[in-house]
């Protein structure tokens, strides 16, 4: 569709918008032992962004919503296009109370409405907060409905990757996980997202140079003369696909610090031990940051490294090691899922139950299906009905539902008579069951 293509010129310029004053060539605040000194460069000399008139480039200062809302508005007006309808926006620019036509900003923020709406901060009414920070989570919203992607079905489990996972804002869930299958975001070495994370003028630098798809997306541009696609830089390292369908990292200078010969990189950094889950030749393992297999390659697959172990099956059958590939529990299980609060979900001869880290079974395998702990409750499956039980097997919540998912800040969605709504961890009815999808549900 025409759209489809204005969306992808929109995003290739994006970064051709001055950004606050006009353009100047050297900056007093930065040197290049600046781990976004080549980015800021690079963009400034492409005219892309600009400085301060005292010689500043001012790294560390946030973006606040009005100057992300005039980079937007500015490149649709360059590019002569119109940005994506958002119909999730139920107030529109002419209901915001605090931006007025004597504002500095009143017509970028008018134009970029559309696919920012209002502040989430205020829930009173419709207001813009045009001097309100940038996060992550926001961000990664933002720019998930400015590329047109707000319609894709998001895959949650990718949020799974996150030790923070439970910090991400219910409403912004679903815009984390499409922003980072598309690559537009990812997480931090320390396998975190912040998502409430301010942005700065750096990491807004690095985050949108990425989306450059003329061959400009990089510190340097023989970086992208080698790859097709180069993801977000996180602590000094992204990841990249070369002409091959391959995957690898590079850091910020362009030099590969793991070179890009595996199938797939299933678990970015996902543990304090900086290990990443890889596929090589249709076999799975784990590499450190050096690119040395920690954990070979010789796994039909994998799971996350949580707590210590991994979950690993090896001829049809699941089992666990330890990060340095040592068998702790025996393939023996049908399925297997990550620990969590101490306990993992098994299945064998066709049910589920819990095992310690010992492999010691401690509830029983008599359910259908079952999930993780979270907040001290698993979501088990038993007679078609979803309910949850505790790590005494004591069942807390009854089996009512039709679907589940994991308790965060004391609340899981639910789904009942064909409707997702959501409860606490009594069973009370929080949101009403009125919901056709798990991600419409607010919280």
């Amino acid at each position: 569709m025409v759209i489809v293509g204005k969306i992808k010129v929109f995003l290739c310029i994006l970064l051709t918008v001055v950004l606050i004053m006009p353009v100047c060539n050297a900056f007093t605040d930065m040197d290049s032992n600046h781990w976004a000194y080549e980015t800021v460069n690079f963009m400034t000399e492409k005219g892309i962004l600009s400085g301060f008139t005292d010689g500043s480039f001012r790294p560390d200062d946030y973006i606040s919503r009005e100057q992300f809302a005039t980079i937007l508005s500015k490149t649709v007006e360059y590019a002569n296009i119109e940005l994506p309808i958002n119909t999730e926006n139920s107030w529109t620019f002419n209901d915001c109370v605090d931006v007025d036509n004597s504002r500095w900003s009143y017509k970028y923020i008018q134009k970029a409405f559309n696919v920012m709406g209002k502040s989430e901060g205020k829930n009173n009414g419709c207001y813009f907060e045009p001097d309100a920070l940038m996060s992550r989570e926001e961000v990664a919203k933002i720019m998930v409905n400015a590329k047109g992607l707000g319609k894709e079905e998001p895959d949650y489990s990718l949020l799974n990757k996150f030790s923070d996972k439970t910090g991400i804002d219910g409403s912004y869930q679903k815009y984390v996980a499409i922003a980072v299958r598309n690559g537009i975001m990812s997480g931090n070495a320390n396998g975190t997202f912040d998502p409430k994370k301010n942005l700065t003028r750096a990491q807004i630098a690095s985050l949108m140079s990425k989306l450059l798809d003329n061959g400009k997306n990089s510190k340097v541009d023989v970086i992208s003369q080698k790859y097709v696609k180069i993801y977000e830089f996180s602590d000094g390292l992204a990841k990249v696909e070369n002409n091959k369908g391959k995957y690898g990292y590079i850091n910020e200078k362009g030099e590969e610090v793991i070179p890009p010969i595996y199938d797939a990189i299933i678990y970015d950094w996902i543990s304090s031990d900086s290990l990443l889950g890889v596929m090589k030749e249709g076999k799975y393992g784990y590499i450190n940051k050096e690119g040395k297999e920690v954990i070979p390659c010789i796994y039909d697959d994998i799971g996350a490294l949580a707590e210590g172990l991994v979950r690993i099956k090896s001829n049809g059958e699941w089992g666990y090691i330890d990060k340095n590939g040592n068998q702790v529990i025996p393939f023996i299980y049908d399925d297997a899922g990550d620990f969590s609060d101490g306990l993992a979900s098994a299945k064998s001869n066709g049910k589920y139950g819990y095992i310690d880290k010992e492999g010691n079974e401690v509830i029983p395998f008599i359910y259908d299906d079952a999930w993780g702990f979270s907040e001290g409750l698993a979501n088990v499956k038993s007679n078609d009905k979803w309910g949850y039980i505790d790590k005494n097997e004591n069942k807390i919540i009854p089996f009512i539902y039709d679907d589940t998912s994991y308790f965060w800040e004391g609340k899981s969605e639910a789904k009942k008579d064909g409707k997702w709504g959501l409860i606490d961890k009594n069973g009370n009815e929080v949101v009403p069951f009125i919901y056709d999808e798990f991600w419409d549900v607010p919280r």
